[in-house]
């Protein structure tokens, strides 16, 4: 996965998946707290804000994003510390 350090970088990152994968978007009083993009069988972003999360907003993105599809693929990354 590609280390995105500036702004300007990950805003074209996120525009490119946003204009090709599916989007689902979660919002509690008018504010985005998540996000859950697919592609064909892959989620490529789950990301929920901190303070939205256990309260099943994660569950519920990730419900929508596998709905019509028979199986999907999760990936997941951990960031680790460079030695």
């Amino acid at each position: 996965m590609a280390e995105l350090d500036e702004r300007q970088s990950m805003q074209v990152f996120w525009r490119d998946i946003f204009e090709t994968d599916k989007v689902w978007v979660a919002q509690t009083g008018g504010s985005i707290v998540g996000f859950c993009t697919r592609d064909d069988d892959n989620i490529g972003a789950l990301y929920v804000i901190a303070e939205a999360r256990s309260t099943g907003i994660g569950k519920r993105l990730l419900d929508m994003a596998k709905a019509d599809r028979d199986w999907i693929t999760v990936w997941a990354y951990e960031k680790t510390k460079m030695r």
